[in-house]
């Protein structure tokens, strides 16, 4: 069940699993209708409410199968013992995944986000994840499936959005 609600224009995706193109779109409507807060559940927040045609042409969530590449692990490690700030965002923001060579990213929200924000947040699901967000109850967004080897890249792109600070002791979760 995805229901769109109009008001201040939230819609709920009870998976809280959003794909790339259904991203792409909420940041297209944050140009035109103000930034965006994520609520718990899985809501999105605009400043200006959408239109009904808006709302129907959000794209349906779709979830893209998975692809596990072997990557190599030693510029990973040299990586993080070369950069502390590098290493302080795995600790902080990363969690192992099931699968080896793989991680959790974990992206802390605080307040609103804009459009451009958002399409960096797409941009490195698409390009260093698997295409895949995910929105927790804790006001977070998750990059699913990130390979190690592809995390320094990560951490610079979302450091460059300004959606992780460089200096670890004023990164929040």
């Amino acid at each position: 069940m995805n229901a769109i609600t109009d008001h201040k224009t939230s819609f709920i995706n009870p998976d809280s699993l959003l794909d790339v193109s259904r991203l792409r779109a909420i940041a297209e409507l944050a140009k035109t209708r103000g930034d965006v807060r994520f609520m718990l559940g899985g809501g999105v927040l605009f400043d200006t409410p959408m239109t009904k045609a808006e709302r129907l042409a959000l794209p349906a969530p779709q979830v893209a199968d998975v692809e596990y590449l072997d990557l190599p692990q030693d510029r990973f490690a040299r990586a993080r013992t070369q950069d502390p700030a590098f290493d302080a965002f795995v600790k902080a923001f990363t969690v192992p995944h099931a699968r080896e060579g793989y991680r959790l990213v974990v992206i802390p929200l605080a307040g609103r986000l804009s459009a451009a924000k958002l399409a960096a947040i797409a941009d490195a699901a698409e390009t260093l994840g698997h295409g895949a967000v995910r929105i927790t109850p804790d006001v977070s967004i998750r990059l699913p499936n990130v390979p190690n080897a592809l995390l320094r890249p990560l951490f610079g792109s979302l450091r460059s959005a300004e959606l992780i600070d460089a200096k670890p002791a004023r990164w929040a979760a």
